[in-house]
């Protein structure tokens, strides 16, 4: 691979992160004002794949601090996939538990969903 080539492609990688991060840090802005509980200063948010934690974390002040961090930007395109077409888009084969103050608000198996909440009316 010639240098023009490397750099482009080191590049488009970086520019895929970056917009994954985006729209990671807006669902999860997203999902506290949709499923936090009112009135508390702090909301935690775990989200499992296939069984496994691959983020989890708390929003204090708007500002989300993870103590894992392991979504892969795909992860994160199919889960905004999601919520854009709700109640039920095609996500197979990964099964997701998505949960906001340790309630799950989200819970799909085979692909489909097995468990979902519904937004508070007051946001």
């Amino acid at each position: 691979m010639d240098p023009k080539n490397s750099e482009q492609a080191t590049t488009n990688v970086q520019n895929a992160h970056t917009q994954a991060q985006i729209g990671l840090a807006m669902m999860i802005a997203a999902l506290v004002r949709a499923f936090g509980k009112k009135g508390k200063k702090e909301s935690t948010i775990e989200i499992k794949v296939d069984g496994k934690t691959k983020l989890k974390g708390t929003v204090v002040n708007g500002q989300f601090k993870p103590s894992v961090n392991k979504l892969t930007p795909d992860e994160v395109r199919t889960l905004q996939e999601y919520f854009k077409t709700v109640p039920n888009p095609p996500i197979k084969p990964q099964d997701f538990q998505v949960m906001v103050d340790g309630e799950t608000v989200l819970q799909t198996k085979d692909g489909n969903v097995v468990k979902q909440a519904t937004v508070k009316e007051d946001v």
